[in-house]
């Protein structure tokens, strides 16, 4: 058994420094960050596995993005394709 095959996963690998993914996952890790704090200093903690839905959708749909002047859901688009 594949799991990536079996997923449709596809397995990227650079022999570069992948700038723009370690960037991305420093972003949602800081989001997360923030909101599990947020969480803790009211009393109440929840696992981080319950709050990725909610830090992806904000990150992919509602957040600007200042390198591309958009949020990744538009900058999928086609009519922003390059």
């Amino acid at each position: 058994m594949n799991i990536f095959e079996d997923n449709d996963i596809l397995h990227i690998i650079t022999t570069e420094h992948a700038n723009t993914a370690e960037r991305a996952i420093r972003t949602v890790k800081n989001m997360m960050d923030k909101r599990m704090e947020l969480q803790k200093k009211q009393g109440s903690e929840i696992h981080w596995s319950v709050i990725v839905p909610n830090i992806l959708d904000v990150y992919n749909n509602k957040e600007i993005h200042s390198s591309i002047k958009m949020t990744p859901a538009e900058g999928r688009m086609k009519k922003n394709e390059v």
